[in-house]
């Protein structure tokens, strides 16, 4: 079963990720919440996760830190990695696209900007949104 790691300060925005995902027609999905970065690196220490979703800003350790920590770990430089950010900072965008991020989404995000990222990266169908609110 596919695992996707969350790692967002916000409880509720992490809810709400999980749920776009789960709408999005992917399949059988397990997955992991950490509430800041630190705790994300924790969790990689035991996790191989297919998708990778972080926030910008969080404390203890940053989007822009998880994202370089992952991508210099050779067990996990090849994990699809969406960044949600509230930053247009064109600056902050190239350097993410430089580390490698698969995708950056830009909060607020609407729910079809979700479910197209995880059915991108997740193999899911495209505009099936089959679950309900």
């Amino acid at each position: 079963m596919p695992k996707v790691l969350i790692a967002d300060d916000s409880a509720l925005a992490r809810a709400f990720m999980i749920r776009c995902i789960q709408i999005s027609g992917v399949g059988d999905l397990e997955f992991f919440e950490a509430a800041n970065g630190l705790e994300a690196i924790e969790m990689l220490k035991d996790l191989q996760p297919d998708l990778l979703i972080t926030d910008m800003n969080m404390p203890k350790c940053d989007g822009i830190d998880l994202v370089k920590r992952l991508k210099a770990n050779p067990k996990t430089s090849d994990v699809p990695i969406v960044v949600m950010t509230s930053a247009g900072n064109a600056e902050q965008r190239s350097e993410l696209e430089n580390l490698g991020v698969s995708s950056i989404l830009s909060k607020p995000f609407a729910v079809p900007d979700a479910v197209d990222i995880a059915n991108t990266l997740l193999g899911g169908s495209s505009n099936d949104q089959e679950g309900e609110w």
